[in-house]
This record gives structure tokens, C-alpha cells and sequence, in this order.
């Protein structure tokens, strides 16, 4: 996350109760499942042009140990995690919130081939760690108490195979302690008059890093690399929002492997493993820091509708879906800051791409907006 210039600080300690979700028959048992989150926050409080925009937001930093009733199978793991919460105040001290986090976590037993190969649900030791909450607020001075539902998800982007990835629902309580008190700026400063609205270009050069296709099978296999170019129109449609529509030129070293050792294609090996995917997608901006989400179509993808005659579909759809959908979400950070050539900056990238939902890829990408 952006590090801002904040006057308000808070400590938070959250307890998260439930269950892992079985999504699969290979499923290992999982019984009363914990997540104990503890928090540093820094709240905004209109010093920025965007904090407003978000009903000037909590960033936080935190830390979570998670507890899944089979320590013998699935173990247990430390998450750490950047979050932003926004939160919606009312009279009395009422207020509703929405926080979301994204980071790394850390697991002590995952899938090993010889000594834990029940383990489908966490395939390394080191994943992607998401987490969504809301919840019901009461503050009384400097104590803030909570109570909500979260939604927890743990994958490592099918850098490793297995990779069914670990999903937690559940109810959540806490306590916010306030350790310094928050001033708010009244005049928020607005930028909207020095952004350039006009249309630009996005140049951008991306690799990706995988295991071969497959949610269970072949275990231990090499990583595989994808590269990517990407090309694409945006406008800026607010203080904290830019479209983009663009064209993701991919290929797939996997594809190709697969293509020359299984002879699916008498020719043309290279183009026949890449594919062509048209995007829509939008950022929310944060100062330098940005979420971003993309839904595409694969408009050209020969790869794809041939591996598609050998898999069995429930209907006509799911098989659309999976050879032509495809998503992108994750955090770009622009290094500059610089409101007049707000449309021209460098940035950096780190996304999870999905086929119909399931992991593909983690892909880290480099770009420039004209």
C-alpha cells in the first residue's frame, strides 16, 4: 500500500470463526477453522485529493495466523497483509465498513508428493493471501467494536500444482483502539481540473509464471513462463477512476511444450500457442497506488478449443466459458506523482489471471501511458 501522510493511528485485534469450504471430492477433512488478525492503521483524513472520494479510508498493515482443525494434513499459516477499509459514518457513533486486503502467506505443511500428499488445498509454501470483511461499527471515545462477516482465500496462483486453494467463510468480532486522535482537513484538494481527460495509449510488457494446466495433476512439473504485450486506450473518468480497453497478446511456453510433444497441431507451433484476449478494465486509483480489474474475451485462441474436445462439460456454457473467459485483478503502482502528467507515467504491476475463474497465472508487468 501507499504510504500517506496520516494523524490518526489505531491497533485492532479481529477474530475471524468458521470453516474451510470443501469444493472438491479430494477434499481433506478440515474442522473448526480460525483466523486471529491483528492490525496497525493509519487513517486518512482529507489530506489527499482521493481520500475524500473513499470516505477517507483506514490503511492498514496486518498480520494473521490461521488454524484449520487438521494441523496433521493442512498445518497452519501466517498472512501478512496491506488493507484499506472504507467506512460509512452515521450518528451516534454507528458506522458500517468494508475492508479489503491483499498480501502473502506463509504455510508450514504443504502438498508434498511423499509426506503429505492429501494436502490438495495449499500446493506451497508461500500463496497469495486475500481477505473481505463488512461489518457493524460502535465507537465509544477511543474504542471502537465490531462485528461482520469475512470471506478469506489462500492460492498460489497455480505456481504449483495442486492448487485447489483454501476459501473461508465466516463471522467475525473485534476491537479498535484509537492511539491518536483524528483531525480532519475540511478542504480536500481537487485535482480534477489539471488532469488531462483526453484519450492516451498504454504500452505495456508483461511475464507471467505457472505450472502446466491442471488443478490436481502432474504434481512437482517445471514452471513455465508466459510472456505478454499489451496495448490499450484509457481516459481518465474521475478523480479515482481510469478505463482502459485494450488487446493482450499472450504465449504460453506451456502450450507449446504441449503442442510438440503431443502433436495437436501440424504447424505454426508458436502461433498456435499464443492467444489474443480484448480487455475491459478499470482502475481504482489511491494516490500512486492502484486496483485494478480486467474482464477480457480470448478471441483467438487455437490452444484452447483443442484441449477443450477432451474435457467433459456439465453444459454448453461451462465450455464457452472456459475456452473464451478470462479475467485479470491485482495492484499497479505508478511512480510518479506529478497531476499535470497524470496520463503520462511509468508503472509497475502485479496481477492474478483467472480461465472461468480458476487460477492461471501470476503475471508481473511493466508499462508506460503516452
Amino acid at each position: 500500500m501507499a504510504i500517506v501522510a496520516q494523524n490518526g493511528l489505531s491497533v485492532q485485534l479481529t477474530q475471524h470463526n468458521v470453516s474451510l469450504i470443501s469444493i472438491t471430492k479430494q477434499f481433506p477433512e478440515s474442522g473448526f477453522s480460525t483466523v486471529t488478525e491483528f492490525n496497525f492503521n493509519f487513517h486518512t483524513a482529507g489530506q489527499k485529493y482521493w481520500h475524500s472520494s473513499y470516505f477517507n479510508p483506514r490503511i492498514g498493515y496486518s498480520v494473521a495466523f490461521q488454524q484449520f482443525g487438521n494441523k496433521e494434513v493442512l498445518g497452519s499459516g501466517i498472512s501478512v497483509q496491506p488493507n484499506i477499509a472504507l467506512q460509512k459514518r452515521f450518528s451516534k457513533g454507528w458506522s458500517i465498513e468494508s475492508r479489503t486486503g491483499l498480501g502473502v502467506a506463509f504455510f508450514n505443511n504443504p502438498h508434498d508428493a511423499l509426506t503429505n500428499p492429501t494436502n490438495t488445498v495449499f500446493g506451497s509454501v508461500v500463496t497469495a493471501s486475500f481477505s473481505e470483511s463488512v461489518s457493524v461499527h460502535k465507537t465509544i471515545k477511543r474504542l471502537d467494536i465490531h462485528a461482520g462477516v469475512a470471506l478469506w482465500h489462500w492460492s498460489n496462483g497455480h505456481t504449483s500444482v495442486p492448487n485447489v486453494g483454501g476459501n473461508f467463510t465466516g463471522y467475525s468480532f473485534g476491537a479498535l483502539y484509537y492511539l491518536r486522535d483524528i483531525k480532519e482537513t475540511r478542504n480536500s484538494p481537487n485535482i480534477w481540473d489539471t488532469i488531462n481527460k483526453k484519450i492516451h495509449i498504454d504500452i505495456a510488457a508483461s511475464i507471467g509464471i505457472h505450472e502446466i494446466e491442471g488443478t490436481f495433476l502432474p504434481v512437482d512439473g517445471p514452471k513455465y513462463s508466459v510472456y505478454t504485450a499489451t496495448i490499450g486506450a484509457t481516459k481518465r473518468i474521475g478523480n479515482v477512476g481510469k478505463l482502459t480497453l485494450g488487446l493482450d497478446l499472450n504465449y504460453y511456453t506451456a502450450y507449446h511444450e504441449q503442442i510438440v510433444n503431443q502433436e495437436l497441431f501440424e504447424a505454426d507451433y508458436r502461433l498456435n500457442a499464443s492467444n489474443l484476449v480484448i480487455f475491459i478494465g478499470n482502475e481504482f486509483l489511491f494516490g500512486r497506488l492502484a486496483f485494478i480489474s480486467h474482464v477480457g474475451i480470448n478471441v483467438y485462441t487455437p490452444f484452447r478449443k483443442k484441449i477443450a474436445e477432451t474435457v467433459q462439460f456439465k453444459s454448453n456454457l461451462a465450455k464457452t466459458l472456459y475456452i473464451y473467459s478470462t479475467n485479470k485483478i491485482g495492484f499497479r503502482y505508478y511512480w510518479s506523482t506529478d497531476y499535470q502528467k497524470i496520463n503520462k507515467r511509468i508503472y509497475t504491476e502485479i496481477n492474478l489471471k483467472t480461465i472461468f475463474g480458476k487460477a492461471d497465472l501470476i503475471q508481473f508487468k511493466v508499462g508506460y501511458n503516452l
